[in-house]
């Protein structure tokens, strides 16, 4: 419907088109353009859920089954082929992340290295951690893990959200078949935006706790990350949510950590994130994939849009012009 709109010439502004439109806004004699922010602003990420389903904030703390155990979700992150995501479902559109710590002010995300695509390896975090295929079915059984009832099966519900479109979608499926090969079933879901993020009493599905895994977008604005840290890390017990459900000695070690950033001191400020960063790799309470681009689809008649990482597109409004 916007790129229709946007042909016909009933709308100047898409926001965030998927990948193929961005092309197509991109070539000559569609009466249309591109326009990008130079600074990445968004990670796609996945949301392992570390608590037993519909265990919710305040209450005692049951592990999840599976996710709980951080060498699963190691194995899980070391199965996926963010470059093939990348060039061949995102169409180019997007680089490799694997810290929240991804731009500047911070060089080399923390010096934390860029994980390896490393399907055996996954197999063997599997193995290790106690899941495996005995009777060939394809899908593990629990012999020796952690927190699931020896003999019960690898299986989790994988969701995204519906407003993105085809490429996420895509993306969904091709993750799903690389953690099948690590003999995890996978149940696709997609939901829309508005249930999965509401409040509980409205149905919403991630503050209640009723997710196994899921995958979307988001990141922070400009260059300070405190407040995002502190709304999507920081635990405490009386907190109505943390990223993931994410409890513990190390999640109140982040929280601690968060608690120290409010200084101006900006040299212990930078060691404070990058100790919170390398707590961060090793738990993976969430698991950055890539960057989604802040980018729009444009009218040629619009004129004096910049798109940045550092505010909504309307930053600069008063610049805008509109030629006939």
């Amino acid at each position: 419907m916007k790129r229709a709109m946007m042909d016909e010439g009933d709308a100047d502004v898409h926001y965030w088109p998927a990948e193929n439109n961005a092309i197509s806004y991109q070539e000559e004699g569609n009466g249309t353009k591109f326009a990008v922010s130079p600074t990445e602003r968004w990670i796609m990420k996945i949301f392992p859920n570390t608590k037993a389903r519909g265990d919710t904030p305040g209450a005692e703390t049951i592990p999840h089954p599976i996710l709980a155990d951080k060498r699963v979700r190691q194995a899980l992150r070391m199965a996926i082929d963010v470059d093939t995501i990348i060039n061949d479902i995102f169409l180019g559109f997007g680089e490799p992340v694997w810290s929240e710590f991804f731009r500047p002010p911070f060089e080399d995300s923390c010096g934390i290295p860029r994980p390896a695509y490393d399907l055996e390896g996954a197999k063997a975090l599997i193995k290790e951690a106690g899941w495996e295929d005995t009777d060939g079915d394809g899908v593990n059984e629990c012999h020796g893990c952690l927190y699931a009832e020896e003999g019960d099966l690898m299986t989790l519900e994988f969701m995204i959200y519906a407003e993105y479109g085809e490429t996420l979608e895509f993306a969904h499926q091709f993750i799903a078949e690389a953690w099948a090969s690590l003999g995890i079933q996978t149940e696709l879901s997609i939901v829309e935006g508005a249930v999965l993020w509401a409040q509980v009493e409205d149905g919403g599905i991630e503050l209640a706790g009723n997710f196994d895994i899921n995958m979307w977008d988001n990141g922070y604005s400009g260059i300070d990350p405190t407040s995002y840290l502190w709304d999507y890390y920081y635990y405490a017990e009386d907190s109505e949510w943390n990223l993931a459900n994410w409890t513990g000695e190390e999640a109140e070690t982040v929280a601690a950590l968060v608690d120290e950033l409010y200084t101006v001191d900006e040299e212990y400020r930078m060691e404070v994130f990058c100790d919170i960063a390398l707590i961060l790799e090793e738990e993976l309470p969430a698991i950055e994939l890539f960057s989604t681009l802040e980018m729009f689809g444009l009218s040629d008649r619009m004129q004096g849009l910049k798109p940045t990482a550092f505010d909504i597109l309307t930053w600069n409004v008063a610049d805008w012009t509109v030629t006939e």
